[in-house]
């Protein structure tokens, strides 16, 4: 989403909801890593290694930091610009005549548009019988082992012709 852009609560509520679970597994992961490393699963790795995912794990954290911190300044901007284009006590014509002009309201967002039906799967039976095979097909083959030679059989019984 671009920074610049214009937010509303549903965006904002959106970001806030992508942020909380990746920041609350780093920062679990942050303290297991700064656990005892004499029992596993730090066991298993090298101080080096431990610190290297110390580093990259700390990074993502930060990032997520500063993006909840970016997220909850939109929320206040938005909140204090609804608050500030909320209708005075004496009405609409208090703030027209101040000059100021109220922005618009966030509005509901669309629901979406309801999954369209799957097309119904075409009739390759004549007639629409089922089990009769069109007068165009091949007939149906039963191989032998090693499929080079085969014997014609009826379709629905199975059975040489």
């Amino acid at each position: 989403m671009d920074p610049d852009a214009a937010w509303d609560i549903w965006d904002i509520d959106k970001q806030a909801s992508l942020i909380a679970e990746p920041l609350a597994a780093g920062t679990a992961l942050l303290s297991v890593l700064d656990g005892d490393r004499s029992v596993p699963p730090l066991s298993y790795y090298s101080n080096a290694t431990i610190k290297e995912l110390r580093k990259a794990v700390q990074y993502r954290v930060d990032f997520f930091v500063s993006r909840s911190a970016f997220v909850d300044s939109q929320r206040t901007e938005l909140q204090r610009h609804s608050d500030a284009v909320a209708p005075s006590p004496t009405g609409d014509e208090a703030t027209q005549d101040a000059g100021v002009v109220p922005a618009p309201q966030p509005t509901a967002k669309p629901s979406p548009a309801p999954a369209p039906k799957p097309a119904p799967k075409p009739d390759n039976s004549s007639a629409g019988v089922p089990g009769k095979r069109p007068s165009n097909a091949a007939p149906c083959r039963k191989y032998a082992p090693g499929g080079k030679s085969f014997t014609y059989i009826d379709c629905v019984t199975k059975q040489p012709i």
